[in-house]
């Protein structure tokens, strides 16, 4: 049977009696009643639908959050699952029926009731998940579950307090204020220090006093999203630790994968590839999005990728990241790519990424004096052979198109899709200087009436250009030098910390 016409249906049964009102929406005309309900056969097939997960107490601070799961066995992905406290419905699959104006209850994508701000009506109530399996009725399987809301204590006892609540969920560009208190006496008394910490480092406070601290933030984003921990040092060997858990509701926000290039982290937004049917490219982008991403493609060149053997979507939803891999790549897989995402409050296209069989951006590997002249090395990634490399240099702070080439560029080694160019500069006043250089591998368009053949100029490598005449110095100590080696000397000052000597893979 059709999922929607079942969605549907169930929650007009459910509602029943408790003076609930389904949301508007009017069904197709064309749907038919008696579809046959071959899939749920099929699924039934391998056993009876059996709760997973066992029913359970859950002991929960007030004010506290928890969240309840709810897993079944040889499930039928055609057939919803509810959610009720008490008589009251709260979800039939993602859609919400409670009214909750304070936004404390949400279903996640592994069938999980989570409830934010427990109250002591919470602890009064039983939350029953059901799997809702037309022809067995009150029969349908289901897992029911309870809260305890624990005392606070006395002030004997002391406790810690987060506020606004352990789970808060807000729109992005809300303002609040994040606080944690120590309340009771004998505990205020033990206090030496409260903090705040995220991800592993401590927050600059706003308000601060012996027993309370406060964290003001404004125009939430994803930035300040995460966990919180409120740390209270009391003198024992670890903190007394109470955890509030800050989500940011916002549409999709994409971006590019990270990769590491020489000694610096940069935004990835080339690949480089080869061409042939046993050669898979893999291109990425990382999305991120409260609520979670629920629908998710590619385009190519600004049209939208169709999936099939040769073009596979793999998701990692833990750590947003999307991966697009192509087998078989060819000539006509080169070009542009986009991420776009949706999730319940919107869309967004990511930035665009190439996948290119031109040489990679080089790398500086080192540079060397050697006689009146300076050796300036780059590693470059490229699946066919290089044809051509380009060094250039500039005095520093001269005007863009001052460049010069430099003397004898060539490729010094090739090892398999790896290579190093060199190129030599000679003859320079003293001063400081920056050089860059960049390689292409398109045999076809030689002459390159395309402008398609280049790879990406390198990074700018800063130098120091002045050397010394040993002659002067020689003749001091009473004997004649000719310039060489090891009487010219060249003061090669690469004023950026040298790049490692191996290029790693950037596939």
């Amino acid at each position: 049977m059709n999922r929607r016409l079942l969605v549907a249906g169930f929650a007009l049964l459910l509602c029943v009696g408790q003076g609930s009102s389904l949301p508007a929406e009017k069904l197709p005309q064309d749907q038919a009643d008696d579809d046959a309900p071959e899939a749920a056969d099929e699924a039934r097939k391998s056993g009876p639908v059996l709760p997973l997960t066992e029913s359970h107490l859950f002991r929960v601070e007030l004010g506290g959050a928890v969240r309840m799961p709810c897993q079944f066995s040889n499930v039928d992905p055609d057939v919803a699952i509810s959610w009720k406290r008490d008589d009251e419905l709260l979800f039939l699959e993602e859609t919400k029926f409670a009214g909750d104006p304070e936004n404390r209850f949400s279903r996640l994508a592994d069938n999980s009731l989570e409830i934010s701000n427990a109250n002591e009506a919470d602890g009064r109530a039983k939350f029953v998940c059901t799997y809702l399996e037309e022809e067995r009725g009150p029969n349908n399987p289901k897992i029911v579950h309870r809260i305890e809301i624990a005392s606070a204590g006395s002030d004997d006892e002391g406790f810690i307090v987060v506020t606004p609540s352990a789970m808060n969920d807000v729109e992005q560009g809300a303002n609040l204020t994040l606080g944690c208190e120590v309340r009771g006496q004998n505990l205020i008394d033990k206090t030496k220090s409260i903090s705040f910490a995220r991800e592993g480092h401590r927050v600059k406070l706003d308000e601060e006093t012996r027993h309370s601290i406060a964290l003001r933030v404004s125009n939430a984003t994803r930035h300040v999203a995460g966990d919180y921990q409120c740390l209270v040092e009391i003198g024992a060997a670890r903190p007394l630790i109470k955890h509030l858990k800050l989500r940011v509701r916002h549409v999709p926000e994409i971006e590019h994968e990270k990769e590491q290039l020489g000694a610096q982290v940069r935004a990835r937004d080339h690949y480089f590839t080869g061409l042939g049917s046993g050669v898979v490219s893999k291109i990425g982008c990382v999305v991120h999005a409260h609520p979670p991403v629920t629908r998710m493609h590619w385009l190519k060149d600004g049209q939208t990728l169709r999936t099939d053997e040769r073009h596979l979507i793999k998701s990692d939803e833990v750590k947003s990241h999307h991966v697009l891999t192509i087998n078989g790549t060819s000539k006509a897989d080169l070009g542009e790519y986009r991420c776009k995402a949706w999730n319940e409050l919107g869309e967004a296209v990511g930035p665009a990424i190439y996948l290119t069989d031109s040489p990679s951006q080089p790398v500086f590997r080192s540079g060397a004096a050697v006689d009146d002249s300076i050796e300036l090395q780059w590693s470059v990634i490229s699946y066919k052979p290089i044809v051509q490399a380009d060094v250039v240099y500039r005095k520093q702070a001269e005007s863009a198109e001052n460049w010069i080439a430099a003397k004898d560029v060539k490729v010094v080694s090739s090892l398999g899709k790896e290579h190093v160019i060199q190129g030599r500069i000679q003859g320079i006043a003293p001063g400081l200087y920056e050089a860059r250089a960049r390689a292409r591998n398109d045999e076809e368009h030689a002459d390159d009436s395309q402008g398609l053949a280049w790879g990406p100029f390198s990074d700018l490598k800063k130098f120091n250009g002045e050397y010394k005449d040993d002659a002067d110095a020689a003749s001091v100590r009473g004997s004649a030098a000719k310039p060489s080696v090891s009487s010219m000397t060249l003061l090669l000052l690469l004023l950026l910390v040298v790049s490692p000597l191996a290029l790693r893979s950037r596939l």
